[in-house]
């Protein structure tokens, strides 16, 4: 017999059965994150795009919302025929929507465009025309940066070009600018991956072997008179859950704890956080937020130093 709480996380079984399959409605939603409006200031091309990309993310915000509060999680547990371990897996039922996708790749296309049309703004506002090679400058290492940097930067006022130098857009040196670059100009951006990072706690309510609890407390080895339990079996033994993150993908199981099912009856609750990785190598949607804040705070620098 299994009993679900109202959270809809906590669960009780009495007994280790072969299979069983419990519907989870989604355990968390999305926490909307607050983004000041952009001020449009003397670089009005750049804050445009900047501002295209805040309600990019704040549109995704709201499609991961709506998608977390509609998802289904199926939480499942078997018996291990060869191992004879008790396995828990999960599973997303529900695939995420094609349009978050393209959500995201619009967001990074206009965070990098924003840098871009900073530079341009920057070399009319000296007086100066743009060319086909006027860009922000970022590079996979120093060297290279030191060769690209002159003819992106042509046309922008010496002290401009000094503030690019110093915020250092390499590899190695303030690596984000580079980061976003490579997510843009590579189709790692066309999809992400839901993660869940599971946690797993076990109430083991098994007896001690050959020690016995009577009904007043006293303790007997090998036996017990009538009335008395295995030594922990009222108690309950906790057992450390090990469980780990793991890439979901739609409709398959993936294991996330494994543990013996040598208990008479077992209690435990799982805890489930979920995330999204921008691709398998590029790293936490979260970047997206950091791409953001780069972006925003070197425009602010640029506007409130140069101009």
């Amino acid at each position: 017999m299994m009993n679900r709480d109202a959270s809809g996380t906590s669960y009780r079984v009495d007994g280790v059965e072969v299979l069983k399959l419990v519907p989870m409605p989604a355990p968390v939603t999305a926490t909307p994150r607050k983004f000041g409006n952009v001020v449009p200031g003397p670089l009005p091309n750049a804050a445009g795009k900047l501002d295209r990309a805040r309600q990019l993310l704040i549109e995704l915000e709201q499609a991961i919302g709506s998608y977390l509060e509609a998802a289904r999680w199926q939480l499942a547990w078997a018996t291990d025929p060869s191992t004879k371990e008790l396995v828990f897996t999960i599973t997303m039922q529900h695939p995420l929507p094609a349009s978050i996708e393209g959500i995201i790749g619009d967001a990074l296309s206009n965070m990098r465009s924003a840098l871009n049309l900073m530079i341009s703004d920057l070399v009319r506002a000296n007086g100066q025309s743009v060319t086909r090679q006027t860009a922000f400058p970022s590079a996979e290492s120093e060297q290279k940066y030191r060769r690209e940097a002159p003819k992106r930067l042509q046309g922008l006022s010496q002290k401009a070009v000094k503030l690019i130098d110093r915020l250092k857009p390499y590899a190695g040196a303030r690596e984000l600018f580079w980061r976003l670059s490579e997510v843009r100009n590579t189709d790692d951006h066309h999809y992400i991956l839901p993660v869940v990072l599971g946690r797993l706690s076990l109430a083991m309510r098994a007896g001690m072997p050959m020690v016995f609890m009577g009904a007043d407390g006293a303790l007997s080895f090998g036996g017990g008179p009538a009335g008395s339990v295995p030594m922990g079996f009222d108690q309950g033994l906790m057992s450390p859950g090990n469980a780990t993150a793991t890439q979901m993908i739609p409709g398959q199981a993936v294991e996330f704890y494994r543990g013996s099912p040598g208990l008479e009856q077992l209690e435990f609750e799982v805890g489930l956080n979920f995330t999204f990785m921008i691709g398998p190598e590029v790293g936490p949607i979260d970047l997206l937020y950091e791409f953001y804040a780069l972006v925003s705070r070197t425009i602010a620098i640029a506007q409130r130093t140069l101009l």
